[in-house]
């Protein structure tokens, strides 16, 4: 179990005192790296249901939760503030874990294994893909990759155009597999109108939200909340896309998808307004449905998608996708970013990985059998490297692959920061057997945050 929940465990047996029937979802509970310890504000929170001071509260937790066998010491403060310090020896021993688990460490069971479909359509008529839509790509394959982390089951469709011949639709799998994407299936319109169009219209034929008016069939969408009712077979027949798409979510809802997570354009709200209206419209389940809108993009000196392939390479244009949320701007001057190595991210992470391998992979390392130096930096790092399960967790129910990107930057910098004030400076030949543990661990979860986001790092330059 993650660090941060078997804290939230042991807060939660033992506030049952209070009889109060909280979740586990319910207790917060932050890191504070710089001074090694987690703090919790529950204390606050179930002030105002128990009627008494935050102080008070946090001191009966402190005095009950104080003896477990994973928890140094605690402190509170008169705002309420429950400050935890974890035992060091539970933490190297979650070390030793996280090296028999390898590159299934972060693995969880978050999802329990719930049916989510990830849709994406390229409004591009052609389906070339440009910066813009390899952004929403990449966030696609991301996102996906962290669920199944999770343990959820995902499925990714990419929708395509009609007219678009097999031939074609080999080549943008070729290009996909290029920046390590693949989709589960490719569906085409006319494949959902032979079957599950039809189903649907005799499913909603009496629906009392259905009318006829001018030769049309429309859908009452404005008794929940659309600006216009919404036409579903127009006067020659023919399905709207409307329609097609609503057939396409029902048929994913009565397969027992309990998520659909979209794409909508930025300025495209309406569309947003109008599903849910038309699925509520049919009495179907319309929470399923999550759209996503993603930002502008501007790339200075380059905004073609193959010169920025070849320049920066797969490796470092997926970091800098994925480093922004999905909803942020995105400005890149790649010029600047190839000719001050030393503040590209990316190359620092990369030259992180590096560093590590080197460590590890030396045949000649010494290790000596002394008693490790306990100090702040070390511990900084030993708790950092121990929060990537819980850094995961938080990244795929918040949906932003963003917190794996920046967690294996911070990684990064906080291990530099120890291996250039203690390893470096005191020009350490000898390591000890913790300190080798701790930096393989280190690079385990480093490997795996960049394995999440579809990166495979160099190991040697």
């Amino acid at each position: 179990m993650s660090i941060k929940n078997t804290l939230k465990e042991i807060i939660l047996n033992k506030i049952n005192y209070y009889k109060l029937n909280l979740t586990i979802n319910e207790i917060n509970i932050h890191e504070d790296i710089e001074n090694n310890y987690f703090k919790s504000d529950i204390a606050i929170s179930l002030s105002n249901i128990l009627k008494e001071k935050p102080s008070t509260i946090a001191e009966t937790i402190k005095n009950k939760i104080i003896n477990s066998n994973i928890i140094e010491t605690i402190t509170t403060n008169s705002n309420g503030i429950i400050n935890i310090y974890i035992k060091e020896d539970y933490l190297l021993n979650y070390i030793n874990d996280i090296i028999e688990k390898n590159n299934k460490y972060g693995y969880n069971n978050t999802g329990h294994n719930k049916k989510i479909n990830i849709k994406y359509k390229n409004p591009n008529i052609n389906n070339q893909i440009d910066l813009k839509e390899l952004r929403k790509i990449i966030y696609c394959d991301n996102i996906s990759r962290i669920m199944q982390f999770c343990s959820y089951d995902i499925t990714k469709d990419y929708y395509i155009d009609n007219n678009i011949n097999e031939s074609d639709i080999n080549k943008i799998k070729k290009e996909l597999d290029k920046y390590r994407i693949y989709f589960d299936n490719f569906t085409k319109e006319e494949s959902i109108c032979n079957q599950k169009v039809e189903k649907l219209l005799t499913e909603i034929r009496y629906n009392k939200y259905c009318y006829i008016e001018n030769d049309c069939l429309w859908l009452k969408t404005t008794s929940f909340g659309d600006d216009k009712d919404r036409l579903i077979i127009d006067e020659n027949g023919e399905y709207t896309p409307l329609v097609i798409n609503l057939a396409y979510i029902i048929n994913l809802i009565d397969n027992n998808y309990q998520l659909i997570i979209d794409f909508v354009n930025k300025n495209n709200i309406e569309e947003v307004n109008m599903y849910i209206a038309a699925l509520s419209a049919i009495e179907k389940n319309y929470k399923i449905l999550n759209y996503k809108k993603e930002g502008n993009i501007n790339i200075k000196n380059n905004n073609n998608i193959e010169e920025l392939s070849k320049q920066i390479g797969i490796n470092m244009l997926r970091y800098f996708y994925s480093i922004y949320n999905i909803k942020d701007n995105i400005n890149i001057d790649v010029s600047l970013l190839l000719q001050n190595e030393q503040d590209n991210p990316y190359i620092y992470i990369e030259n992180t990985n590096i560093l590590l391998a080197s460590i590890l992979n030396e045949k000649n390392t010494n290790i000596t059998n002394n008693k490790y130096k306990n100090s702040k930096l070390f511990n900084q790092l030993l708790l950092k490297t121990s929060l990537f399960e819980d850094t995961v967790i938080k990244s795929c129910i918040r949906q932003n692959p963003y917190i794996i990107a920046e967690y294996a930057y911070e990684l990064s910098t906080i291990f530099n920061n120890y291996y250039e004030e203690e390893i470096k400076k005191s020009k350490e030949e000898n390591l000890t057997n913790e300190i080798i543990y701790l930096f393989s661990a280190t690079k385990i979860s480093l490997n795996n945050s960049l394995d999440l986001i579809g990166i495979i790092p160099r190991e040697e330059k």
